[in-house]
């Protein structure tokens, strides 16, 4: 990217919001929608580009309330359609690849997670426009790096890397044969940059993720091997919202954009075992 771009974002302040803002420090300049308001709407610039990526829930959320699903897609509905009436570029909405499956033609029966039930929603919201306008929802698997907090069961790998630091339990649900699929976020960012910099016949709905999954038995044991440690785990029952995701399909994403993940799993836990 030659000029610096501008770009509106949603959850600015989480984890992959300031990654972004890292990665792209001296490309773009970021707005965070909440508390940049007033400047985002005094500027006279043309934004390329409005990047959702505020929810209200997560994964793990137990005892999730009308009010509070309600709450999240009136969140999402009013960022989409600043995104249509300030004419922005893009659209960029981060999906979820391991709660709702990978983009097929055959998933669409519903979850038993309000987090996926509300992503498929907004999903079909956004697919209602006309065709007019550039949307792009990533359905991405579990992204992980520096910067991600392991509190709240945020992140599978933070969570393991913090007891493996400080010797403690490390439980899991179910027998550890699930599949997951992980994504460094230097590689997420990567392809944001090129969504960015696409032309406007690219839009549509990708999967986001590594080209291998792993299940957590064998995450674990590449945690052993390369940190030369033994980790003491707890299994528990599995719970009902845990699904199992299979090797991705992201050919689209590779050919449309140029786009492959780079970062080995082993070379991102090391990464985010030293950050």
């Amino acid at each position: 990217m030659s000029n610096k771009k501008h770009i509106i974002c949603s959850g600015l302040k989480g984890f992959i919001g300031t990654s972004l803002q890292e990665f792209f420090k001296d490309e773009i300049v970021f707005y965070d929608f909440t508390e940049d308001y007033q400047e985002i709407c005094s500027k006279k610039i043309r934004y390329d580009a409005f990047i959702n990526l505020a929810t209200r829930l997560n994964p793990s959320m137990k005892n999730i309330t009308t009010d509070l699903i309600l709450d999240d897609i009136r969140d999402n509905i009013n960022f989409y359609n600043f995104f249509k009436q300030n004419e922005i570029d893009k659209f960029i909405f981060t999906s979820s690849a391991g709660a709702l499956g990978p983009v097929s033609l055959d998933n669409a029966k519903q979850s038993k997670s309000h987090y996926a039930n509300n992503k498929r929603f907004l999903e079909n919201t956004y697919c209602l426009d006309d065709g007019s306008n550039q949307i792009f929802i990533l359905r991405c698997t579990n992204i992980y790096g520096p910067r991600q907090t392991h509190k709240n069961n945020h992140g599978l790998i933070p969570m393991l890397v913090n007891n493996i630091k400080k010797n403690l339990v490390v439980e899991i649900w179910g027998d550890g044969g699930i599949r997951k699929n992980f994504l460094y976020i230097d590689d997420f960012c990567r392809l944001v940059g090129k969504i960015v910099s696409s032309g406007n016949d690219k839009h549509g709905i990708y999967n986001v993720g590594d080209e291998t999954s792993h299940t957590i038995n064998e995450l674990l044991a590449l945690f052993e091997k390369t940190f030369q440690k033994k980790i003491n785990v707890r299994y528990l029952d599995s719970k009902e919202t845990d699904n199992s995701l299979n090797e991705i399909d992201i050919s689209q994403a590779k050919q449309i954009f140029g786009w492959t993940p780079t970062t080995s799993l082993e070379d991102g836990i090391k990464k985010i075992y030293e950050y």
